[in-house]
């Protein structure tokens, strides 16, 4: 059985509020939706009390137990005409609205605030007149039972990013631990270069995707010339061919485009005149 952070009643009365049925307490609109606890003012307010669970019986491969969770919907008002009208209009939404609802926890609510559930249905849903409540207010109370199957809906992690490199001095704030790069419409032997490719940080301002003096080829490698913030992206097809791409403004964290420049003893065939470097990690 999952844990619940807020009781049933208190998830059931954020749906009424959700789906128009009543108000939430804080915006100070008619019919204020409660939990738990019915206040004393205004005459006119809805309150949402659990009650008893029914016993739906476990689940032989794991012993999970399942219930359907009791809840009473209390209606009260100044007089009975206007505790009715509420109460049907409550019941109808309750026995025909409330489908598969997913229910978010505002931020205004006491407990549980960021919490996400997932309504099935409410069922069972009778209605009760109990006429005057007295001695006291001498307001008019009418009650609604019934039974609510939801779950708390389990958020997704957001992923933690890998720590950014420090160690590059073009990039004093950080720069990823790996950049990508696509290449497509290569032609003879540089055609060994179509595909995508991401190279990982070495030291310093260097990243290569392949060791360049030994292989495997093709092997990329992403480095800082040396001069302003222009890096420079070999693109070895051998030991002995290769082409040069640089850019004379390198952003640190998003994407680079870079240039064809010049090449050493280059592969035949042709490439694309320009390649765009983006990050895959840590940015």
């Amino acid at each position: 059985m999952p844990v619940l952070e807020n009781s049933p009643a208190d998830v059931v009365r954020w749906l009424l509020v959700q789906l128009g049925a009543g108000s939430d307490p804080a915006a100070n609109q008619p019919w204020p939706v409660h939990a738990a606890g019915e206040p004393s003012t205004p005459d006119e307010v809805i309150t949402v009390y659990d009650t008893a669970w029914q016993d739906d019986g476990r689940g032989m491969p794991t012993g999970e137990k399942y219930y359907h969770y009791g809840l009473q919907v209390r209606v009260r008002a100044a007089d009975h005409p206007t505790c009715w009208n509420k109460t049907s209009e409550v019941l109808t939404v309750m026995n025909e609205v409330v489908y598969a609802n997913l229910v978010d926890i505002p931020a205004t609510a006491q407990y549980g605030a960021g919490e996400q559930y997932h309504v099935d249905c409410i069922a069972k849903s009778t209605a009760l007149v109990l006429g005057k409540n007295v001695p006291t207010t001498k307001l008019n109370v009418c009650v609604i039972n019934g039974v609510v199957s939801l779950r708390p809906l389990t958020p997704t992690p957001t992923p933690t990013p890998p720590p950014l490199v420090l160690d590059c001095e073009v990039c004093p704030a950080g720069a990823p631990q790996q950049w990508q790069v696509t290449i497509s419409g290569a032609t003879g032997e540089a055609a060994v270069l179509n595909g995508t490719w991401t190279l990982t940080h070495t030291t310093g301002c260097e990243w290569r995707q392949s060791d360049a003096s030994a292989g495997p080829f093709p092997a990329l490698w992403l480095h800082w010339i040396g001069v302003g913030t222009s890096f420079g992206l070999y693109l070895f097809t051998s030991a002995g061919h290769s082409l040069f791409f640089d850019n004379a403004g390198w952003a640190c964290t998003s994407p680079n485009t870079m240039f064809y420049n010049t090449g050493a003893s280059e592969p035949s065939g042709t490439w694309p005149s320009t390649l765009t470097v983006i990050p895959a990690g840590g940015a």
